[in-house]
């Protein structure tokens, strides 16, 4: 799978325990107030799972006061090559990228740079003009009574993800971002009307690709390279990416074969 550095795929931010967790040193459950036994139970249901072929394998961390009370691994990093999972796996983290984004977009709220109650044509002049569609037929429409503004972070803004439903409008909406550059994506959405009058439906949307963009508008580089700047670096987010460096590719656990994505 080729991975491209914008926000328009959803699927690709990795996360991994090993910076956090391994950098903190091992304690007793008990001294930490937890159940060493009731702690066991957990291993036990995954286990569960993982033998009934419904999860290929986890880490599991659970710390307090500074001090790891439990830290384990479960099952397979590669089920079908028979790889277990290690401690320092790298998941993808998939929408979870969202409300990454939507605290880069709220550091530059802090700045001045992005408000959020702003019409998102102040940003994307692109999408200044909205149209609604009537039903969900594109070809119906009306003047959609205000641009999506904060709406973007709270799927209320219209801009619905193409697969995830059955109308005309759907059939011709992007069903992701996956594959689009930014300008591309914006410009198949300025063409298109929204579904929903912004502010009056929760949608789960693309709404934050769009957010994404105008991240990568405002603050002149590619919403990768902000978030590693100014996110990932400062927090020491050492193994968060929207691609996976070649060297810790080995890392990246897979998904079981009969999973949703591959059907």
């Amino acid at each position: 799978m080729k991975l491209h550095n914008y926000l328009y795929i959803l699927l690709i931010y990795t996360v991994s325990f090993s910076a956090s967790a391994q950098q903190l040193t091992m304690a007793s459950p008990e001294s930490l107030g937890f159940s060493s036994e009731r702690l066991e139970l957990i291993g036990a249901v995954l286990e569960r799972e993982i033998a009934n072929d419904r999860m290929p394998g986890a880490v599991v961390a659970i710390a307090r006061h500074g001090k790891l009370a439990y830290y384990e691994a479960f099952g397979y990093l590669d089920k079908e090559a028979g790889i277990p999972m290690p401690k320092d796996a790298i998941f993808s983290i998939a929408s979870m990228t969202k409300p990454i984004v939507s605290i880069g977009a709220l550091m530059l709220f802090e700045q001045g740079l992005l408000m959020v109650n702003e019409p998102i044509g102040t940003y994307i002049p692109e999408l200044e003009q909205r149209r609604v569609a009537i039903n969900g037929d594109p070809s119906r429409t009306e003047t959609a009574w205000r641009q999506p503004t904060e709406d973007l972070m709270r799927h209320t803004s219209g801009f619905t993800y193409g697969g995830r439903g059955i109308t005309a409008l759907h059939s011709i909406y992007p069903a992701s971002s996956t594959s689009l550059a930014g300008p591309e994506f914006i410009n198949i959405l300025a063409g298109l009307p929204l579904h929903h009058q912004p502010g009056t439906t929760w949608d789960y949307s693309l709404g934050l690709d769009v957010l994404g963009v105008a991240i990568e508008r405002i603050s002149g580089q590619l919403l990768g390279d902000y978030l590693q700047e100014q996110l990932f670096e400062p927090l020491g987010m050492v193994d968060t990416y929207f691609s996976i460096p070649a060297g810790k590719a080995s890392r990246h656990a897979q998904v079981l074969g009969n999973h949703p994505i591959f059907n």
